[in-house]
């Protein structure tokens, strides 16, 4: 394993979906506690329990210690942090809140990154966002493959459980360095991600999720004392982890859905996650609606050509091309195969037309490289030099097929035509820099993503930080949590295994437009 330099930004640049506190996980409140002679309590807890209005009994340790020494007079003030599910974490005199704040961080164990932002709870302030890569990425291409480790070594889950704790640690530390607080300031850390990584932080086995029926061992929302998890925040902290959908979608997803349904409540949202977990996920009349791609590994499976950077020296290559698997370049492929297709050089059924490349005046900005086995075209655009292969093309015609036929089997099974959608967000690796002009409901149109009739009418999300925000979302507003963790009770799980048509969908939809709508019968 090893280790890249840290990514720090300001959050302002990402907050762009306006989060305001309501009813934070993590709260400070000023009470005054008064000892009357007419009420006969049993303990001096009971009577901080009645004037802060715990919901609970549950207590840190911390503050237990401090109940005796705060008792001094008949009245007097405190400041009371207390968790959203009734926990009294700590007690404080009215001037001992260190630096006046309180911190709550959201941490996201993405497959490749993990990422880490920090709320100040008492302003509701999004202050920083800080990224590190997963070290444990190196290990294997995708979660699938990782997991099949596990299976062969079950000793490697011990060693990424510390891999995992030890880089949510070093992240919060950049956090407070940034941000220039203690960590004691710090009193929760809200923890998503896919299910993989969920088990692997909390040290839970993994191998189950590796086989059918793939069960996680709790998909329930939890909450961990930080030491427990040998996680350096303030003593008292608390480790909150949100619930998973299903199988393979976990809390990172959930996230993002909660986000989405709070700013689109009366909306129709379709949510795509083309990450090493494919799925679509349509929100509807209040109602969720799932259908997984049951080959989602796929996605993390192909990868793009050694071909590239073996000849790279030989056919002069500005630059040399990381293998990586496609799921990575999924969203930076549909902008340049838009391109080709809409100057022609990439033909229906998805192969490169040499002719055209030939002729094309744009001969000096397109090149084409033939070697032995495959067909590269090097891209000059936008002062970008870019590479892209006839099997890469490939590979994303099976991916778009498989987004294309799943989507509209989910939309045809919820009785919702394609353009009822009001707004697309998609999930994924590597979003480019300009996505909000580059995506577009014409471009999924032209690539016979999504078969639009109105296109202008849809609105696009395309962002690699949406399970970041969702979960700062939940951080301040716990009625959200509580209703996303209601929601998912409820949830419409769709598939299509029996579908005895899916293979002549498959075929149709390869086509760069598709050759036949699954949805003819409504467009």
């Amino acid at each position: 394993m090893h280790s890249k330099k840290s990514k720090i930004s300001h959050a302002a640049t990402y907050n762009i979906f306006e989060m305001k506190m309501k009813k934070p996980i993590i709260a400070s409140k000023k009470v005054t506690i008064k000892i009357e002679k007419s009420i006969k309590p049993s303990s001096l807890f009971e009577i901080l329990r009645r004037s802060i209005a715990l919901s609970t009994s549950e207590l840190s340790y911390k503050a237990l210690k401090k109940i005796h020494s705060l008792f001094g007079k008949k009245s007097f003030d405190v400041i009371a942090i207390t968790s959203y599910n009734g926990i009294l974490l700590d007690l404080l005199s009215e001037n001992g809140l260190p630096g006046k704040n309180i911190y709550v961080s959201i941490i996201w164990l993405d497959y490749f990154s993990i990422h880490g932002a920090l709320i100040n709870i008492r302003t509701g302030e999004l202050v920083s966002i800080v990224e590190r890569e997963n070290l444990i990425s190196s290990e294997a291409p995708d979660v699938f493959s990782l997991t099949a480790q596990i299976i062969k070594d079950r000793s490697k889950a011990e060693v990424f459980n510390s891999t995992l704790k030890s880089s949510v640690n070093k992240l919060v530390k950049e956090l407070c360095k940034v941000s220039n607080i203690s960590k004691d300031a710090i009193y929760g850390i809200f923890v998503i991600g896919n299910t993989i990584m969920h088990h692997l932080f909390l040290g839970l086995d993994v191998t189950k999720l590796g086989e059918p029926p793939f069960l996680p061992i709790i998909r329930d929302s939890l909450t961990i004392k930080a030491k427990d998890l040998n996680i350096n925040i303030n003593k008292s902290g608390l480790i909150f982890m949100p619930p998973l959908l299903i199988g393979h979608i976990g809390s990172d997803t959930l996230s993002c859905l909660a986000l989405l349904i709070n700013k689109y409540k009366n909306k129709t949202v379709l949510l795509l996650d083309l990450r090493s977990t494919g799925s679509a996920i349509l929100y509807k009349n209040d109602q969720i609606f799932i259908m997984t791609f049951p080959i989602g590994e796929t996605l993390g499976s192909f990868t793009w050509e050694q071909d590239v950077s073996e000849r790279a020296e030989e056919y002069g290559f500005e630059e040399d091309i990381e293998q990586k698997p496609i799921s990575m370049k999924i969203l930076q492929l549909i902008p340049i195969i838009n391109y080709l297709l809409k100057e022609k050089m990439v033909l229906a059924n998805g192969r490169i037309n040499r002719l055209a490349i030939y002729e094309s005046s744009k001969s000096s900005s397109i090149q084409l490289i033939e070697t032995k086995n495959n067909i590269y075209l090097k891209i000059k655009k936008d002062g970008d030099v870019q590479y892209i292969s006839q099997r890469d093309i490939r590979n994303f015609q099976v991916i778009k097929s498989l987004i294309y036929i799943y989507t509209m089997n989910l939309l045809k099974r919820t009785n919702t035509a394609p353009d009822e959608i009001d707004i697309l967000c998609v999930l994924g690796y590597n979003v480019p820099k300009n996505a909000d002009t580059i995506f577009s409901g014409e471009v999924l149109k032209n690539l016979g993503i999504l078969p639009i009739r109105n296109p202008e009418n849809i609105k696009i999300i395309v962002s690699s930080k949406i399970p970041l925000f969702g979960g700062a979302l939940c951080v301040l507003d716990a009625d959200l949590l509580k209703f996303i963790n209601k929601a998912i009770r409820k949830i419409n799980y769709i598939s299509i295994e029996e579908d005895q048509e899916f293979f002549s969908e498959f075929i149709n939809a390869l086509y760069f437009p598709n050759r036949k709508s699954i949805m003819n019968d409504n467009l």
